[in-house]
């Protein structure tokens, strides 16, 4: 109780006091680092997710090798505890959020993504990586880079470029945060007569009394409640006090334009990630083209350098991905009409084009072309030396 007195005795005798009228010492920060969170994780999972439904086609020259254990283990499922959509989520993730990833492999055979580990650069030599963790297990040993799937993307961690951005906004977003927790929010004083003495029994029961009468006010649609002498409560909000804009709207609004610069610096367009179907094949095709496909080659040239040798590889067997980026069909048919009727390409090239497998039938390896591309033949019964087509000209002449 003493101390009370200090303190309040200290602020009535400051002769400055306009400070006590400043009520943001009295609130606690809100916390907002979840938007920063939110903002990550929904543009990673979006990415992720999309890559996910890809396809890894482990090629034995033009053909796809299903049979294969790397097609299984890439396909279908990693390890014993995740499925494929499940490890390649976290390695997309993994790879965007901290800008590298690493993969290693158990001795049953089992592929897993890292979920820390140490990169020693040895300059000269095979960099190694130690302290490989994998959920709650920390491998002891040390994995060469021939033995590992390592994957840089060429920009900084993420978290570098948001936390900047987190920084100019957060103190706004709380500012817009306490004003919407403040709109039509009850407020009341209470105002008591003096109490004589300083026992603390009665002030116990006072504050009881009180805390009483607030809960009825909180938890019932009807609320009647005693007024004894000596106090008196009174409402002091304002019911005329009228917005623009609602302050949940503009937290909505700055939410989304944060997660819109996320978005900007991974490559996916904003309307694809708030549902918006206006311009949603453009954007989806800017995605596919600058976000999708670049992490499609990014992976491809990792696994193909971890899993084939220079000589396996020269002989045609690699891995190609397929993914949303791949063609379709209803849109190509005419180009590839055209290409097959020009005689660029064969029925089985034309296959692999649009991300089919070729059949490898021999009528399928025969190029063909349409009587629109081929040579006027010569009449050489007729001993003019005139082609067809010039017999029509002059008969058209003579019309």
């Amino acid at each position: 109780m003493n101390v009370f007195k200090d303190w309040w005795s200290a602020i009535t005798q400051r002769r400055d006091t306009s400070f006590i009228y400043d009520t943001d010492m009295w609130e606690p920060a809100a916390s907002r680092v979840f938007i920063k969170r939110l903002a990550i994780d929904t543009v990673l999972n979006f990415v992720a997710r999309s890559f996910a439904q890809s396809e890894f086609k482990v090629m034995n020259g033009d053909r796809v090798d299903k049979k294969s254990e790397l097609y299984y283990r890439l396909n279908v499922q990693p390890n014993k505890n995740q499925t494929s959509v499940e490890f390649w989520s976290k390695l997309i993730y993994e790879l965007l959020y901290n800008s590298e990833t690493l993969v290693v492999q158990g001795d049953d055979g089992d592929i897993y993504v890292a979920d820390s580990f140490m990169k020693n650069d040895l300059a000269l030599y095979p960099d190694t990586f130690t302290g490989v963790t994998v959920g709650t297990y920390t491998y002891t040993r040390t994995f060469n880079m021939q033995d590992v799937l390592y994957i840089k993307n060429s920009n900084n961690r993420l978290e570098a470029y948001v936390s900047g951005l987190f920084d100019d906004t957060s103190e706004l977003y709380g500012r817009m945060y306490d004003v919407a927790m403040r709109e039509k929010q009850i407020r009341g004083i209470v105002k008591v007569g003096a109490l004589t003495g300083t026992d603390k029994e009665k002030q116990d029961k006072l504050q009881n009394f009180i805390d009483n009468i607030f809960k009825q006010f909180n938890h019932r649609s009807i609320a009647i409640v005693p007024n004894g002498q000596g106090l008196d409560y009174t409402e002091t909000n304002s019911v005329s006090e009228t917005r623009s804009t609602s302050p949940l709207e503009n937290l909505t609004t700055l939410r989304t334009q944060f997660m819109d610069d996320v978005a900007a610096l991974v490559g996916v367009p904003p309307v694809l990630l708030h549902g918006q179907q206006a311009e949603s094949d453009q954007a989806k095709q800017t995605f596919v083209d600058n976000c999708l496909g670049a992490l499609n080659k990014l992976v491809e040239a990792a696994l193909n350098s971890t899993f084939f040798t220079k000589a396996e590889y020269r002989r045609g067997s690699h891995i190609n991905i397929v993914g949303l980026g791949k063609a379709d069909l209803t849109k190509l048919a005419e180009p590839l009409d055209k290409l097959r009727a020009g005689g660029f390409v064969n029925g089985d090239e034309g296959r692999v084009l649009i991300g089919l497998d070729p059949t490898g039938k021999p009528e399928m390896q025969e190029y063909y072309v349409t009587k629109n591309y081929g040579q006027a033949a010569v009449n050489d019964n007729a001993g003019t030396g005139s082609t067809d087509t010039g017999a029509d000209q002059s008969k058209e002449g003579g019309e």
